[in-house]
């Protein structure tokens, strides 16, 4: 709605401010960096919640350390089945050589009993080898 170019660099510096906070910025959590500090050239898989619908038990931003071994090093996804789970598959990763995935895990009916959850959404798992 601006007229003048003032008013119009503003307007377009406004929509930028509205469009990054629909946006959640996340940082990496203090246990995870201290982790990432402490490792010595070691392979880990970062992984991370990127989306998440309906219910579920933690937010998009959330991540944890795997070694190649499948064993937790630092942080959570929210523990229980969908963390044993992405567990098992971060070593699955490793030993087929795959450096990023994409997991979805369905939390819902008989996905949930197979998970033995109680949550009634969906996650969305990224998984990154570094």
């Amino acid at each position: 709605g601006g007229q003048t170019p003032a008013e119009i660099a503003i307007s377009i510096a406004a929509e930028i401010v509205q469009i990054r906070n629909q946006t959640k910025i996340s940082a990496i959590e203090d246990p995870i960096l201290e982790a990432i500090h402490e490792l010595d050239n070691e392979p880990v898989m970062m992984v991370t919640i990127i989306k998440k619908t309906g219910t579920g038990p933690r937010e998009p931003g959330t991540r944890m350390l795997v070694d190649a071994e499948g064993k937790l090093i630092a942080g959570t996804i929210g523990g229980g089945a969908l963390e044993l789970d992405a567990l098992k598959h971060a070593k699955r990763l490793f030993d087929e050589g795959i450096n990023f995935d994409l997991q979805r895990y369905d939390l819902t009916d008989s996905e949930t009993a197979r998970l033995g959850m109680i949550c009634g959404g969906n996650n969305e798992v990224i998984f990154e080898r570094f």
